[in-house]
């Protein structure tokens, strides 16, 4: 959170490679700080005067940890105009599919959205519901309103208990969302500059949508 949302991915993959600083570590450290010094006076625009929307965007990436073989996910919750909660972290297991690294993804994220939306009513504000998360991988849509456990998901059946909890009880919705339009793949892995680029400027405010 020290980080805005398009560099969070960043900031927490050089985090964790500080306590090894070879060579090539250090060139990128250089390059992440002149991008940061180049971008310090952008603003995160939060607009008022809108009827509040929130929606939630999750992604993971499969196994793209070279050391653990673990997986980087990230999501990010924001409104009509801007992002004002996101996380970049590498998951706590190693997944053996993509689907499993999506389910364990979605479930951090929900945490979150339920974390929130306490939050919010708490001080007076009323949420939709249920709130939307955004998913680009089919069958994690599949497997929040379903009892079935695919036979390779056997090991993920408490998370995906979870995440069919919280649909049931209409707290969240899950959608599926193409992959191009998906603001939470900044998160999970490096992207060419002209992506990095326009989803940045959807989750700092500048822009309304990709």
């Amino acid at each position: 959170m020290a980080a805005r949302p398009a560099e969070a991915f960043h900031a927490a993959l050089l985090g964790r490679a500080a306590s090894r600083p070879t060579r090539s570590y250090v060139v990128a450290l250089k390059h992440f700080c002149t991008y940061m010094l180049r971008h310090r006076d952008d603003e995160l625009v939060l607009r008022g005067g809108e009827a509040a929307q929130f929606e939630t965007h999750v992604d993971s990436s499969w196994g793209n940890c070279p050391d653990t073989k673990k997986s980087w996910f990230g999501y990010c919750l924001r409104t009509s105009s801007a992002a004002f909660m996101w996380r970049a972290k590498l998951a706590p297991s190693v997944a053996l599919s993509s689907r499993d690294a999506e389910a364990i993804a979605a479930v951090f994220a929900v945490r979150a959205m339920i974390g929130v939306q306490i939050l919010l009513y708490d001080m007076g504000f009323l949420t939709p519901e249920p709130l939307t998360l955004h998913v680009d991988n089919a069958a994690t849509v599949a497997n929040s309103s379903t009892d079935m456990v695919h036979r390779d998901s056997r090991h993920m059946s408490m998370r995906l208990a979870f995440l069919r909890e919280h649909v049931r009880r209409d707290l969240v919705h899950v959608a599926k969302i193409d992959t191009d339009a998906n603001l939470a793949d900044i998160f999970t892995k490096i992207l060419p500059g002209t992506t990095h680029a326009a989803i940045r400027a959807v989750l700092m405010g500048v822009n309304a949508s990709l």
